[in-house]
């Protein structure tokens, strides 16, 4: 059978929260992708170590798919993609921020951009089977990247308009991404609230 989208379970909260969450963490994760490459050199760094910083980010993205799906089965896939989103947040605005200047910054901010991505992208599917039976799951999925496959096409083309109004400063594109993260972070929290209520929300989920 094929799956179709159904809008109709936007009526759901807690989905319609867990949505959203997975929406801006897809439109935030491909800007520092598409960016962090012209930004190293707006910044005075070689060609050759800009576009090294890439696959650093890629490598840093292949542990961040591996090893937190061992650990969504013991904490729950909702907490480890707080936790991702969180590490993303914080690569972004305490490292990529004041730090992305300096050799030892940027590298470090792709290795943990990389891991935290890596862990959100492959990790949100799994929280979307928290909010639907098992055998409801493919119109689940369906329905949320049809939605989230917009932000995948809007994510760069505005960080690129941001990077044109701040006279190709990168500053405000940065401060910018961290905030959308922030966005994900509080209704992701909301939906694990709707879901299981204040009482039980620092259970496994």
């Amino acid at each position: 059978a094929t799956a179709h989208p159904d809008f109709r379970i936007f009526k759901q909260v807690p989905y319609t929260l867990t949505a959203i969450g997975i929406f801006l963490l897809e439109f935030s994760l491909f800007i520092p992708l598409a960016y962090i490459s012209t930004y190293a050199q707006h910044k005075g760094f070689s060609d050759k170590f800009a576009f090294h910083l890439l696959p650093i980010m890629n490598a840093g993205s292949v542990i961040g798919r591996a090893l937190p799906g061992y650990y969504a089965d013991v904490v729950g896939p909702f907490n480890v993609c707080l936790f991702s989103v969180v590490i993303s947040l914080v690569a972004c605005l305490c490292v990529w921020l004041p730090l992305g200047h300096t050799a030892a910054g940027i590298i470090v901010f792709s290795i943990l951009f990389g891991f935290g991505s890596g862990t959100s992208i492959s990790i949100a599917p799994v929280c979307i089977g928290r909010m639907c039976k098992t055998q409801q799951y493919g119109r689940y999925y369906a329905t949320t990247y049809t939605v989230v496959s917009f932000a995948c096409l809007i994510g760069i083309p505005i960080g690129g308009n941001i990077v044109g109004a701040s006279g190709g400063d990168y500053k405000n594109l940065i401060i910018f991404t961290g905030a959308i993260y922030i966005g994900s972070a509080v209704c992701l929290m909301a939906a694990k609230t709707a879901h299981l209520g204040m009482k039980n929300w620092l259970s496994a989920y």
